[in-house]
């Protein structure tokens, strides 16, 4: 028999929204082709820094990144976008009549500017969620660095106001899968820890950070990945949240199929 939860908590990216990579456009990166934003970054660069050698601003891009992201797997914490651009901008000693965190700021918009253009919320999650919303309370929790973005997407996609709680790490601080932002979000939706289930993609942020919060989880694995055997088996595992009409046993009628 499935449990009664009275409460459920969203990771956003490839679990609520999804992303169509081909509305990124394909850079080549070491010879190799990808969706990347960097060309219209270095488009933004050339106007306002035309003697910029925009190779560098590559390697010191990818340097910043690979430096952020060990970052953040130690000490659980935020680096906003904006940030991340100007620690690049700052690597390169560029001199710039431009202050730097006005140049940093452009960056960031352009390249979460794309970012939007790609994320969406497929119109079967907003038909499921907007029954789910007179039936539980719903929650995000997000690892995202640029806060206004990730809320900007669920506004355009018409599913914000289901939401009573839409918490971002970069406007809180902390990520996933640290307790912090975990009991910020228990703390503000006010139901008890077992009547709460977790919905998120990532084994090493969501299923992790919510077990060890104590909290049931649902994986979200579309692709049907083994599971790491360091990582704690998650209470569920689906392949989208479309799934949950049947894990939560719900009624079938106004539901996608």
């Amino acid at each position: 028999m499935k449990k009664k939860y009275t409460c459920l908590l969203f990771d956003l990216f490839n679990t609520v929204a999804l992303w169509d990579s081909n509305k990124i456009p394909i850079y080549t990166i070491d010879g190799k082709k990808e969706y990347s934003t960097l060309g219209e970054l270095k488009l933004v660069l050339s106007s306002q820094l035309p003697d910029l050698n925009l190779d560098d601003f590559q390697i010191a891009f990818n340097a910043i990144n690979l430096e952020l992201a060990e970052e953040k797997s130690r000490n659980k914490k935020e680096v906003s976008s904006h940030r991340r651009f100007f620690r690049v901008l700052k690597k390169l000693d560029i001199q710039s009549k431009t202050s730097l965190s006005n140049l940093a700021h452009n960056l960031s918009q352009k390249h979460m500017q794309l970012l939007m253009s790609a994320a969406f919320v497929p119109e079967e999650h907003q038909q499921l969620l907007n029954t789910l919303r007179t039936m539980f309370k719903l929650g995000i929790v997000s690892n995202f660095d640029h806060a206004e973005s990730a809320k900007s997407i669920l506004a355009r996609d018409g599913v914000a106001n289901y939401f009573q709680q839409i918490i971002i790490s970069e406007e809180f601080g902390w990520r996933k899968p640290d307790r912090k932002i975990f009991n910020l979000a228990f703390q503000r939706i006010r139901e008890d820890k077992e009547n709460i289930l977790f919905i998120g993609d990532s084994t090493t942020d969501d299923i992790l950070g919510a077990s060890e919060f104590g909290l049931d989880t649902a994986w979200v694995n579309p692709k049907g990945k083994t599971l790491n055997l360091d990582m704690p088996k998650p209470t569920y595992e689906i392949k989208s949240i479309l799934d949950l009409k049947d894990l939560l046993s719900l009624e079938s009628q106004n539901l996608p199929h």
